[in-house]
C-alpha cells in the first residue's frame, strides 16, 4: 500500500522535526486518516508542514538525514477488513446436504446457526465425527412440536445405541483449541471435501436404510390410526 509522509516543523505540531508515515490507499485518505489521529488547528488547518508521497520524499534530503535532528515519529496504518464469510454444512431431516455460508455482515454466527437450526444453539460432539469436526443442533428440539430425527445425525450420535435422538436440522462446522479455549469456526474446502466424501457419503447406506425402516414404520402408524 503506497505511503505519505506528514513532516514537522518547529513549534505548535505533534512532534518537532522528523515526519509521520501513513499508509492508505491515496493521499485524501492519507491526510483524513492523519486528520483523525493529529486533528486540524483552531484555525482549520492541519498540524504539519508537508505532505509526500514516497516518490518525491525519496527525493528530498530528509530521507537520508532527517528533518532537524529527527526521523519517523510514528507509522499509522489504515486497514479495511471485508466482514468474514463462514462455510458450514447443513442437513435436514429430509437427508438434504447442502454447504450454507454464514456472512457476519448480517448477523453474527451463532445469530446465523439458530435462524437455521431453529433455536438456540448446542454443540455436540459425537464420536461418529473425527475431531476437530461436531454438530451444530436446536438444543431444545426434542421439546418441538412433532420434532423429526436427523438420521445423520442419529447415526453420528449413537442413537440405536443409547436412545437419545438429534432432532431437526444439524450443521456441521469445526472448532478450534482445546477445553475452555475452543471455538467454533467455518470449514474450508478441504474441510467440505473430506465431510462429503469420507463421511456424509460413507454413511449414506446406514442412513438410507434408517430411513426406510423409519417411512415403513410411519406407514403402518398412519393405517392404525385411521
Amino acid at each position: 500500500m503506497p505511503k505519505f509522509y506528514f513532516t514537522y516543523g518547529s513549534e505548535g505540531q505533534p512532534f518537532c522535526g522528523g515526519w509521520t508515515e501513513i499508509e492508505a490507499p491515496d493521499e485524501e485518505t492519507a491526510r483524513n486518516v492523519f486528520r483523525v489521529a493529529h486533528p486540524n488547528n483552531k484555525d482549520g488547518f492541519m498540524v504539519c508542514c508537508s505532505v509526500y508521497d514516497e516518490g518525491r520524499f525519496r527525493r528530498t534530503s530528509m530521507y537520508e538525514r532527517g528533518n532537524m535532528g529527527f526521523r519517523c515519529h510514528e507509522r499509522i496504518t489504515f486497514t479495511r477488513e471485508v466482514a468474514p464469510v463462514q462455510k458450514g454444512i447443513v442437513i435436514t431431516v429430509n437427508d438434504a446436504v447442502s454447504v450454507r455460508e454464514f456472512s457476519e455482515r448480517t448477523a453474527t454466527l451463532y445469530e446465523g446457526l439458530e435462524a437455521v437450526v431453529g433455536g438456540c444453539v448446542e454443540i455436540v460432539r459425537p464420536n461418529g465425527l473425527p475431531y476437530p469436526y461436531c454438530m451444530v443442533v436446536n438444543e431444545s428440539g426434542c421439546l418441538e412440536p412433532n420434532p423429526k430425527p436427523n438420521l445423520y445425525g442419529c447415526h453420528w450420535y449413537g442413537t440405536a445405541e443409547h436412545g437419545n435422538p438429534i432432532v431437526g436440522t444439524v450443521v456441521l462446522m469445526k472448532e478450534t483449541g482445546f477445553g475452555e479455549d475452543r471455538t467454533l469456526t467455518g470449514l474450508t474446502e478441504d474441510d467440505i471435501l473430506f465431510l462429503k466424501r469420507f463421511v456424509i457419503e460413507e454413511s449414506g447406506e446406514t442412513v438410507r436404510k434408517a430411513r426406510a425402516v423409519l417411512t415403513e414404520f410411519e406407514k403402518d402408524a398412519e393405517t392404525a390410526i385411521r
